[in-house]
């Protein structure tokens, strides 16, 4: 899976991380070299006949049934977290959809995501229509906050990126994974402009990233985070960031020797297994099981299932942690 889950931290709602960058993110935007667009047919779009209502009950009747379909509660991670929990706090989508004051865009990108969820759910065309609609509703608002120094590198300007990546994960608006691509690309030009923290910005970062990824600095898995913990996904992603690492490496360093090289696969094989030992020890029942392949409920745009066993997980989030862990290790 592309992108790290990115928590909401930083400033209040609103406020825009004032740095050097501000600038070079917003002449990149104003020059369209980050542009978040819909990566669709013409003809698709212009089919699209009926009117989003906007009425904050409305609204929130969406929010809410995408809660209850998609954010299920977790025997791992509990959504609500209590003052003297030890466990880390709830994902950065739970919060954005808990925000009592969202900005327009964040708002309209959470109605599309939640409208596409819901008719994948219950099969409600109508509600993939008007999805689509405020979808691109969306990315004009999108264009929009970039181009403003007010809202360039908010967070919920970040937020509402991230959300709308979920979106072309969960539609696919070219009927394939070119308009999620493409929208990943431009969150990581923009994370790498924003840069490591909310509060330093002492030089221009954009000379110091020569790497497979940006977020292959250690930097960006400290100091985003302050002294926040953090859950097993994210835990895990810092971990599969060391393998573009050692791969770059190979590139990069001369003379470095096979048992250099196995020794640090070796490393990275021990922070996995260490993980996966983690996780299983989280729940007193097995976080996964296998169990006959088969449809709870026929869905016509879904073909029949291409094996005879398949997985039945503890709650999404195991499932999102092991698919994540078992493409990491397929990867090399």
């Amino acid at each position: 899976m592309h992108q790290k889950q990115l928590p909401l931290r930083g400033p209040r709602q609103g406020n825009c991380f004032h740095s050097p960058y501000t600038s070079g993110l917003l002449a990149k935007a104003k020059n369209g070299d980050i542009q978040f667009r819909r990566e669709a047919n013409s003809t698709s779009v212009s089919q699209i006949p009926l009117q989003v209502n906007s009425a904050p009950i409305y609204v929130d009747s969406i929010l809410n049934t995408f809660i209850l379909a998609y954010l299920h509660s977790s025997l791992i991670l509990s959504p609500i977290r209590q003052s003297n929990s030890t466990e880390p706090p709830a994902s950065w989508l739970q919060i954005a959809v808990a925000l009592p004051r969202r900005g327009h865009l964040l708002s309209i990108a959470l109605q599309a995501l939640c409208m596409n969820k819901i008719r994948r759910v219950y099969g409600n065309n109508a509600f993939l229509m008007q999805g689509m609609t405020v979808h691109g509703q969306a990315l004009r608002a999108l264009q929009n906050e970039i181009h403003s120094t007010n809202t360039a590198a908010a967070v919920e300007t970040l937020t509402a990126i991230r959300v709308l990546g979920m979106y072309e994960m969960f539609e696919g608006t070219m009927g394939s994974a070119i308009g999620w691509t493409t929208h990943e690309e431009r969150v990581e030009e923009w994370m790498q402009l924003r840069g490591f923290s909310s509060s330093q910005h002492d030089n221009d970062p954009r000379p110091k990233f020569r790497k497979v990824t940006l977020f292959g600095e250690e930097r960006w898995c400290v100091e985003p985070w302050d002294d926040k913990p953090k859950d097993c996904i994210q835990q895990l992603n810092d971990i599969g960031l060391l393998l573009p690492v050692i791969l770059e490496n190979l590139h990069t360093i001369q003379n470095l020797t096979e048992g250099q090289i196995r020794q640090r696969c070796q490393h990275l094989q021990d922070h996995f297994n260490a993980w996966h030992a983690h996780l299983l020890s989280l729940s007193p029942t097995p976080p996964y099981w296998d169990q006959l392949a088969e449809l709870t409920t026929p869905v016509i745009d879904i073909p029949p299932v291409p094996f005879v066993t398949a997985f039945n997980f503890l709650n999404i989030r195991v499932a999102e942690g092991l698919a994540i862990f078992w493409a990491i290790r397929l990867s090399p």
